[in-house]
């Protein structure tokens, strides 16, 4: 019997399976062994509080910053202006800071929010933006604005007509007065000859401002016993300056000078000459330096 003849076929060999071949980013893996692999890696899920928190963490921090922006709380209820020569004045004062503070961002900031208040556009409404380094500007939380003013931010009380204004260190009326407003620490200037004046109108020099700051604290340095009452300024004749007392008599002095010697010539002529004829005084002219000038009733 004759053996039958088997054809013997030998197999392919099978590709070597490596570690890389199980990877996730692997596509020479079977898919089989992928789909096993991707089953052992998923991550099983959390629970409810595991997946909201940071959302609800996010959600809360948006609401109070919202709140904070928006809503009543920071909002200024209070404003309080330290330096100011008048009550009256600091009257009108927080108006024009109220007026600043009306009205959104955007159309939804509160402008008001003690957080976006802004110096500059308080300086500006004020008409201090020369002085706006000086100006202090503190916020108490949760609702109050402190407001100091610079020292030198009001210089006089200009009194044109019968109509008066506080005027600033760059000769600019800011603000409108009333007559029975006391202002003690600022001199009174009386303007003669001149028309009607409005607010933002500068009236006064860089020199007659100078003068105006120095004259009172002077004043009351070397002639302690006469008080000085009121200026009287008319614009063709500066730089001379007529100082009004309260013993009736007058002094003419010139604002482009040097005020000291001006002064002390002043203080020796009432004390030495002539003390015994005051009452009778109309007025002394002090302009020309050495030379000394007065007249008697």
């Amino acid at each position: 019997m004759v053996p039958e003849l088997v054809e013997f076929v030998r197999p392919k060999p099978q590709p070597r399976l490596r570690g890389r071949d199980f990877s996730r980013t692997s596509h020479r893996a079977p898919d089989t062994v992928k789909r096993l692999t991707q089953e052992y890696n998923e991550p099983t899920p959390g629970s409810w509080w595991q997946r909201l928190r940071w959302p609800l963490v996010l959600l809360i921090i948006i609401l109070v910053a919202g709140y904070a922006l928006l809503g009543p709380t920071l909002v200024v209820h209070n404003i309080i202006i330290t330096g100011s020569p008048t009550r009256d004045a600091e009257r009108n004062l927080r108006q024009m800071v109220q007026a600043v503070l009306t009205g959104r961002y955007a159309g939804i900031i509160p402008r008001a929010n003690i957080l976006f208040v802004q110096k500059k556009r308080i300086a500006t409404a004020l008409g201090l933006e020369s002085a706006a380094p000086e100006l202090t500007i503190e916020r108490q939380f949760p609702n109050v604005l402190r407001i100091r003013l610079p020292v030198r931010a009001f210089v006089a009380v200009w009194q044109s007509g019968e109509a008066q204004y506080i005027m600033d260190q760059r000769g600019i009326l800011t603000q409108p007065v009333l007559p029975e407003s006391a202002a003690p620490d600022l001199v009174v200037v009386r303007e003669v000859g001149a028309s009607a004046r409005t607010i933002g109108e500068v009236v006064a020099g860089d020199s007659l401002v100078e003068f105006l700051h120095t004259l009172p604290p002077l004043w009351r340095q070397i002639l302690p016993n006469i008080k000085l009452d009121y200026l009287e300024v008319e614009a063709a004749n500066l730089p001379s300056v007529k100082l009004a007392t309260n013993l009736g008599w007058y002094v003419l002095v010139s604002s482009a000078q040097p005020l000291d010697p001006q002064l002390n010539s002043l203080s020796r002529l009432v004390s030495e000459k002539i003390s015994a004829d005051e009452a009778r005084l109309e007025y002394i002219d002090v302009r020309f330096g050495s030379k000394v000038y007065y007249r008697l009733k």
